[in-house]
C-alpha cells in the first residue's frame, strides 16, 4: 500500500497538537484491523490510533479514523505499518469517578454532581477546580407597558459519564445532563459534553451540544455557557487576566505596579505586560511592596462580542462598582485566561464572533480561586426570543410551506467547540498568543483532492479541469460563485447565535437585500442542497475557506434546521424566516447525506449520533405525513415520494448499513428498490406513493406528472452512489433512464407513458443534468451528451456576476447579484461539477 499524502488546513504554524482526521478507500483496498503510523517529511514518525467509519459491503472498510499527536509545520504520510504500543492515554473508572491520565494531566469527572469535571492538574498543580453547565432562565409577566421580568439560575446535574474511547493516542468521554427551573422542579436544556484527550498534549477539546426544550412562549434563555474555578495564589500583581482580541492580547496583572508616590521601576511593570514578574528585593522591592499597598486591584472582567463587528471589554475592582470600559475591538477569537504565581488556565470558544452574542468572565482574580466564566449566548445581550414572528403562515405569498403553524424550536439543537489549554507555570504572554493563533485558525487535517476523488468519497463529482476553453469557463464561473457567497456571508453579516453557517434563499433587487423578512425566501435551510454543493467545492479544490463554509453549514444544520426529540425527531424545517418556522417538516433537511461529509472527515462523534438520530426518520411520517395536504388519510399508514422523501430514507439507511452493518436497513433499502421496479415506469413512476414504514414498502396508487423536487434535494448523489454499493444493473438502468426521460420533449414523454404533462413537471432540466449524464454515460450515448451541455453552458447562472450597489441604494456600499438564487446557484453548480465528472469527455 502506498503511504497517503495529507495535508494541514491552517494559516500558519502551531507546533504539535493532537488531531484527528478520516481517510477514505477504495473497494477491497484496506482490511479490518490494518495499523498505521505518521511518518514526517523530516524523518519524525508518530504513533497512530485507528478505528474504522464505514464499510463496504465485501467487508473491507471504505473510511477509517486516525488519531496522533502531530507537528503543524511538518508534513505528513500514512503508512500501513505496526503501530507502537503501549497506553499513553488512558480513563480509569472507579465507582462513579472517571479519571483520565495524560502523561502529567490528570482530569477527574463524577456522576451525579453539578460539575461536569471535579479537577484537572497538570504537573501535580491544580489548574481547575470544578467546573459546572450553567444557565439563566428569564420569565416575563404582564403586558409590554407593564412588563416585569424575572431572571433565575438554573443548576445543572450530570447524570453520566462514559468512556467511548480509551486510547492509546485518544481518549474520549461522554458526559450527559441537564439543567433544572428551580421551584419547578423542571428539567431543560439537556446537554451533552464530549472531552477529548491526545497523549503528549496536554490540550483538552470539548464538543457542547445542548438541546431547547423549553415553552418559547414563557421560557426564555437569557444566557447559557460554563463556569470554571481556577486558583490564583500568589500577590495580587503577579494574578494576570488575559483576552484574546482581533491580532494581539488584552493582558494586564491584576494590580498593575505603576505609581506616583513611592516612585515604581520602569521595569517592573514592563516586565508585568509580559507575563514574566522580576524578584522584588532589596530596596526596590521594598519600595514596590509598600506602593501595592496602596495600589488599586482589579477584580473582575468581561469581554462582550455583541455583534460580529464589535466587542468591548470592561473591568472594575469588585462588586458593588462600576465596570470601567477598557477597550474596543471588531472579532475577538474567544481567548481568556485566568493565572496566578503557580498556574493556570487559558479556555478558547472556537466560532466566538461568527455566533454572537458571546461573552468571557472573569471574577475574583483575587480571590483564592477565581471564577471564569465563559457564555456561549451571553447574558448581557436579550433573552433568546424563539418566539414565531407571526400568528399565521403565508403559502401563497411568501412561499411559506403549509397553512398549519408549526413553527417550534422544541427539540433543535446547538453545538460548541471549546479548548482548554492547561499551564503548570504562569503563561507567558507569548504563549497565549499561541493559543489565541489556534483558536483564530484550529488545525485540520485532511487528505488532497486527489485521494478523495480516486477513491471514491461521496459519490460523483470531478476534480478542476481547465484544459479547454469551455471547461475554463466553467471552472471560472464555480469559482467565481464560491468567492461571492464566501464574500457575501460577511457582507451581510450571516452570523449570529442560531444562523451561523446559513446562507439566504432568495434575493431582492429592488431592496438591494436577500429577502430575509418574507417566509419560505428567507434562510436556506440547505434547499436545493447548498451545503453539499460547498462540500463538493472543497473536495475538488481543497481550499481552506470552503471548509470553513461548509464545515459551519453542517455543523448548523445538523443542529438548528432539525428536531432531535419530540415528535419531529429525525425530520427537518424547510426553509424560512426562522430556521424551524415552516409547517412542513420533512426528512430531506435531516437526511445524513447532509452530515456524512463532516463526519467521515473528522469522525465527529456528534454528527455520527444525529445521523443515528435520523435513522429511523419515515416512522415519525406516520404523525406528520409528508403528503397530508394533498392525499387525506386512506388506506396507507403514510405517504412518501421516490424523492425527495424515499431518497432521503435511503441516505439515511445507506449510512447506518456502511456504519454499522445494519441489515434491517439494507433490506429496507432493497424492499424499495424491489417496489420501484414492478412500478408501471420504474423509477418514472409516481412520484407520490403508500408507503409503510415497517418494512420499506411503496405502494402505486395514482400516477402524477414528475416534479422537480424528486431530483433536486440530493436524490441524484444518494442514487448514483447507492449504484457504487449494490451490484444491481436493473437499479443502474433506472437511474439512467430517469435521467434520459427527464431530458424528453412534451410529445416524446406522454407517447412513452400516456401520462399528460402538466405545470412544473419535468420543467427543471438543469436539475436533471447529472442524472442525464449519467444516462449518457451509462449507454455511450454523445447526442445526449450535447443536450446537457447545451444547457449546462446556456444557463443563467453563467451570466451571474457581482456588480455595485448604486451609491444611496443601500444603507451602506454593497455588492450584489441581482438576480442571484441560491436554488438556481446550487443546483448549476452541483450538476455542473458532475457533468463534468461524467461526461467531460464528451463535449
Amino acid at each position: 500500500m502506498e503511504p497517503i499524502e495529507l495535508k494541514w488546513l491552517c494559516g500558519g504554524a502551531h507546533g504539535k497538537t493532537g488531531i484527528t482526521w478520516g481517510v477514505p478507500w477504495a473497494k477491497g483496498e484496506c482490511r479490518p484491523g490494518a495499523e498505521f503510523v505518521l511518518r514526517g517529511e523530516k524523518g519524525g514518525a508518530c504513533p497512530v490510533q485507528t478505528w474504522p467509519l464505514a464499510s463496504w459491503p465485501d467487508g473491507s472498510l471504505k473510511w477509517t479514523a486516525h488519531a496522533a499527536e502531530a507537528d503543524t509545520a511538518e508534513s505528513w504520510h500514512l503508512w500501513e505499518e505496526n503501530a507502537a504500543s503501549g497506553i499513553a492515554v488512558k480513563a480509569v473508572r472507579n465507582g462513579k469517578t472517571t479519571e483520565v491520565r495524560n502523561g502529567d494531566l490528570v482530569c477527574r469527572m463524577t456522576e451525579g454532581g453539578k460539575n461536569f469535571w471535579d479537577e484537572v492538574t497538570l504537573g501535580g498543580k491544580t489548574v481547575c477546580l470544578g467546573a459546572e453547565p450553567e444557565a439563566l432562565l428569564e420569565t416575563r409577566a404582564g403586558s409590554s407597558e407593564g412588563l416585569s421580568v424575572n431572571v433565575r439560575k438554573c443548576p445543572s446535574r450530570v447524570s453520566s459519564v462514559r468512556v467511548i474511547q480509551n486510547g492509546p493516542v485518544r481518549c474520549a468521554v461522554e458526559i450527559r445532563g441537564s439543567h433544572f427551573i428551580p421551584g419547578e422542579d423542571r428539567e431543560w436544556l439537556p446537554y451533552t459534553l464530549r472531552l477529548y484527550f491526545y497523549a503528549g498534549d496536554p490540550r483538552i477539546h470539548m464538543v457542547h451540544t445542548f438541546r431547547y426544550s423549553g415553552d418559547p412562549a414563557k421560557d426564555f434563555l437569557k444566557g447559557i455557557g460554563l463556569k470554571f474555578h481556577v486558583p490564583a495564589g500568589g500577590e495580587a500583581y503577579s494574578r494576570f487576566a488575559c483576552l484574546g482580541g482581533d491580532t494581539g492580547l488584552f493582558f494586564e496583572p491584576s494590580q498593575i505596579l505603576e505609581a506616583w508616590h513611592p516612585r515604581v521601576p520602569q521595569e517592573v511593570s514592563r516586565a508585568q505586560f509580559a507575563g514574566k514578574m522580576p524578584e522584588l528585593a532589596g530596596e526596590d522591592g521594598a519600595a514596590v511592596r509598600k506602593a501595592a499597598a496602596a495600589i488599586p486591584i482589579w477584580n473582575d472582567y468581561r469581554l462582550f462580542q455583541d455583534s460580529a463587528d464589535h466587542f468591548g471589554i470592561e473591568k472594575r475592582t469588585g462588586e458593588g462598582c462600576c465596570f470601567v470600559h477598557a477597550a474596543d475591538g471588531k472579532r475577538a477569537p474567544g481567548l481568556v485566561y485566568a493565572g496566578g504565581g503557580a498556574s493556570g488556565l487559558a479556555i478558547g470558544l472556537r466560532d466566538f464572533w461568527q455566533k454572537h452574542p458571546r461573552s468571557l468572565e472573569i471574577s475574583n482574580l483575587s480571590a483564592e480561586t477565581a471564577a471564569v466564566r465563559v457564555w456561549l449566548y451571553s447574558p448581557q445581550a436579550p433573552a433568546m426570543d424563539l418566539r414565531h414572528y407571526d400568528r399565521r403562515s403565508y403559502v401563497q405569498t411568501y412561499y411559506e410551506g403549509a397553512e398549519e403553524i408549526r413553527s417550534t424550536p422544541c427539540g433543535i439543537a446547538n453545538t460548541d467547540e471549546l479548548d482548554f489549554f492547561p499551564f503548570s507555570a504562569p503563561a507567558e504572554r507569548a504563549a497565549l498568543e499561541d493559543c489565541a493563533r489556534f483558536l483564530r485558525e484550529p488545525p485540520v487535517l485532511i487528505c488532497t483532492p486527489e485521494r478523495y476523488h480516486s477513491k471514491g468519497a461521496f459519490g460523483v463529482w470531478s476534480l478542476p479541469d481547465r484544459s479547454t476553453e469551455r471547461k475554463a469557463k466553467l471552472e471560472d464561473q464555480l469559482d467565481r460563485l464560491a468567492d461571492f457567497y464566501r464574500d457575501e456571508i460577511d457582507r451581510r453579516e450571516w452570523y449570529g447565535f442560531w444562523n451561523y453557517g446559513d446562507v439566504m434563499h432568495t434575493y431582492d433587487s429592488a431592496r438591494h437585500c436577500w429577502k430575509y423578512d418574507m417566509g419560505g425566501y428567507a434562510w436556506d435551510n440547505t434547499e436545493l442542497m447548498s451545503d453539499l454543493t460547498l462540500w463538493y467545492m472543497f473536495l475538488r479544490t481543497g481550499r481552506s475557506d470552503l471548509y470553513t463554509m461548509a464545515r459551519a453549514m453542517t455543523r448548523h444544520s445538523s443542529e438548528v434546521d432539525i428536531y432531535h426529540e419530540g415528535q419531529y425527531r429525525g425530520l427537518g424545517s424547510r426553509h424560512n424566516v426562522l430556521h424551524w418556522g415552516d409547517g412542513c417538516k420533512e426528512a430531506r433537511i435531516a437526511m445524513a447525506a447532509h452530515d456524512r461529509f463532516l463526519y467521515y472527515m473528522t469522525a465527529d462523534e456528534r454528527l455520527g449520533e444525529v445521523m443515528c438520530e435520523t435513522a429511523d426518520a419515515d416512522f415519525s411520517t406516520l404523525k406528520l405525513d409528508p403528503m397530508r395536504a394533498y392525499f387525506p388519510k386512506d388506506e396507507f399508514p403514510t405517504h412518501a415520494r421516490s424523492g425527495p422523501d424515499w431518497a432521503a430514507f435511503v441516505s439515511n439507511w445507506m449510512t447506518m448499513w456502511e456504519r454499522f452493518g445494519y441489515e434491517k436497513y439494507r433490506q429496507k433499502i432493497l424492499t424499495g428498490i424491489q417496489c420501484l421496479k414492478k412500478m408501471p415506469h420504474r423509477l418514472i413512476s409516481g412520484p407520490v406513493f403508500g408507503y409503510d414504514p415497517a418494512g420499506g414498502k411503496l405502494s402505486f396508487f395514482t400516477e402524477s406528472p414528475g416534479e422537480h423536487l424528486t431530483i433536486s434535494q440530493g436524490e441524484p448523489e444518494v442514487w448514483m452512489e447507492l449504484c457504487g454499493l449494490l451490484d444491481d444493473p436493473e437499479w443502474e438502468d433506472m437511474v439512467a433512464e430517469y435521467g434520459r426521460f427527464y431530458m424528453l420533449p412534451p410529445e416524446e414523454k406522454i407517447r412513452k407513458t400516456g401520462l399528460a404533462v402538466k405545470g412544473k413537471g419535468w420543467s427543471f432540466p438543469i436539475f436533471a443534468c447529472s442524472m442525464a449524464a449519467f444516462a449518457a454515460k451509462h449507454d455511450s450515448d454523445p447526442a445526449l451528451a450535447a443536450q446537457v451541455w447545451q444547457i449546462v453552458e446556456n444557463d443563467e447562472t453563467l451570466n451571474f456576476r457581482p456588480e455595485s450597489v448604486p451609491e444611496g441604494g443601500f444603507l451602506r456600499p454593497m455588492t450584489e447579484i441581482p438576480g442571484v438564487s441560491t436554488n438556481t446557484v446550487s443546483q448549476w453548480a452541483i450538476n455542473t461539477i458532475q457533468c463534468l465528472e461524467l461526461i467531460g469527455d464528451m463535449m
